[in-house]
């Protein structure tokens, strides 16, 4: 006999309230297998009591099913937004369920996998820290990319963990949501301008990963810093390397127009790609602030830090600023590590490469200005000789004099205050004018600023109809 809905509805109703186990399975399937309709209305009025029941005997198995079109993807699937109400009073059940489920790249479900965001973005802690390796395991951020626009749950999560003091099961998650591209997908997507977003997501403002790595609680300060330092090397190893420069690495950074100096995390919606490397690098800056800043009486322990972490990123010249700006944060600890990177600038010249790259905008001028005063009269006094050798030479290309002449007394007026009394008058002498202390170094680029043009006629209407024809 044919049932209507409404007779179909009265079936469902009284077969969830019976006791679970009581029917058999063929009758539970016949049921709700009528049509889309008697399967939808089941599974809204489901409760938690038919959780397992419905798990053990397959009728929630569509969620192990690899999508036909995995480039888009509905809420249209009753097993999954069941799966997501019993979350709400059932979570370690629902855990254990999707612990079960392949999630991986050779089974990828995008409806299962925002699903199952969905229902982690809303978990209690200690049951989302069991879900957090997985969705680092199963690569979830880098098979979703393509729909990866915002990151709201993995704010969520963060934030259920950092008022949990999970710090470990929050490093694991900030590991996976900072999945670099591989280089095979960073060129593929490439749009041809100078910065190509580095990252899986398109906007990590939305995640609150960095700050909540930035504000990490400070037993795992050193563990957040290896992680961001780690993603900074796969970023910096996307670019071609640079066989005939200064660096390791050709910069796909480009922060021509920052100073890592006065660099924070942007807390707004990022309006480019290259805010999310801006990011990571202001985050990498203030756990090294944290790490080193805190610490500089201990001399062995910081170097050995800043050698296991620091040093082994691999160098282009965004890289060398940062590096700069972290061993200024100790100039006594790394005092011998610091005389050897402000000479690298006359190594630099000596080979006949172009020095700009060492020197330019603030961050060499700044860690000079602020280090210099503790690195001993003998070798102040070779650094002092050195720029007047090096930048006070007449040149043929009377242009390209004066940049030196420019750059030369910028460097000089870095250290003004630590320049003796012969020094200041052969400066005045040699560049034109006396070293400035109050001077400030500035960006390569200046900020940008934008603004708009009002159309405005040579004469108003009123003058216009009083002209004679």
């Amino acid at each position: 006999m044919t049932m209507n809905q409404i007779e179909l509805h009265k079936s469902i109703d009284k077969l969830l309230i019976r006791a679970v186990g009581s029917e058999d399975v063929s009758l539970v399937t016949s049921i709700i297998s009528t049509n889309n309709d008697a399967k939808q209305y089941f599974f809204t009025k489901a409760d938690g009591k038919w959780l397992i029941w419905l798990w053990e005997n397959g009728f929630l198995d569509v969620i192990k099913e690899k999508s036909s079109d995995p480039t888009r993807y509905g809420y249209r699937t009753p097993e999954l937004n069941y799966l997501v109400r019993m979350a709400e009073t059932m979570p370690r059940e629902v855990v254990d369920i999707m612990l079960s489920v392949d999630t991986s790249k050779n089974n990828f479900n995008p409806e299962v996998i925002d699903q199952f965001l969905h229902i982690c973005g809303s978990l209690p802690a200690n049951e989302l820290a069991r879900m957090v390796e997985k969705i680092k395991a199963d690569n979830w951020v880098q098979s979703m990319s393509v729909f990866n626009e915002w990151g709201f749950e993995y704010e969520k999560m963060f934030e259920s963990l950092k008022i949990n003091n999970d710090g470990r099961s929050l490093l694991t998650l900030a590991d996976a949501v900072l999945a670099v591209k591989s280089k095979e997908d960073y060129k593929k997507n490439a749009n041809g301008y100078l910065f190509d977003n580095p990252f899986y997501f398109k906007d990590l403002s939305y995640t609150k990963v960095f700050e909540h790595l930035a504000d990490i609680e400070e037993k795992n300060v050193a563990e957040a810093l290896k992680l961001v330092c780690s993603k900074l090397t796969e970023t910096v190893k996307l670019a071609d390397t640079d066989d005939d420069g200064i660096f390791e690495y050709e910069d796909i950074f480009h922060l021509y127009d920052t100073d890592l100096f006065t660099l924070n995390l942007n807390q707004q919606r990022h309006l480019s790609d290259r805010e999310n490397a801006k990011d990571l690098i202001a985050c990498t800056k203030m756990l090294s602030e944290r790490m080193f800043g805190a610490n500089c009486d201990e001399t062995e322990p910081a170097n050995e830090q800043y050698e296991k972490i620091i040093l082994q990123i691999p160098e282009n010249q965004s890289i060398w600023k940062l590096k700069l700006f972290i061993l200024s944060l100790c100039p006594s600890a790394f005092g011998e590590k610091l005389k050897v990177a402000f000479m690298r600038l006359f190594d630099v010249m000596r080979s006949g490469k172009h020095y700009h790259e060492i020197e330019s905008g603030t961050e060499y001028k700044k860690a000079l200005k602020k280090s210099f005063g503790s690195m001993g009269a003998d070798y102040q006094r070779q650094y002092v000789a050195n720029i007047f050798e090096y930048f006070g030479k007449p040149n043929e290309d009377k242009k390209v004099e004066s940049w030196y002449k420019r750059d030369g007394w910028q460097i000089l007026s870095s250290i003004c205050e630590h320049l003796t009394a012969d020094e200041k008058e052969k400066c005045e002498t040699i560049f034109g004018k006396k070293c400035d202390d109050k001077f400030e170094p500035e960006t390569s680029i200046g900020h940008m600023r934008g603004g708009a043009v009002v159309p405005k006629g040579a004469i108003s209407q009123d003058e216009f109809g009083k002209l004679e024809i």
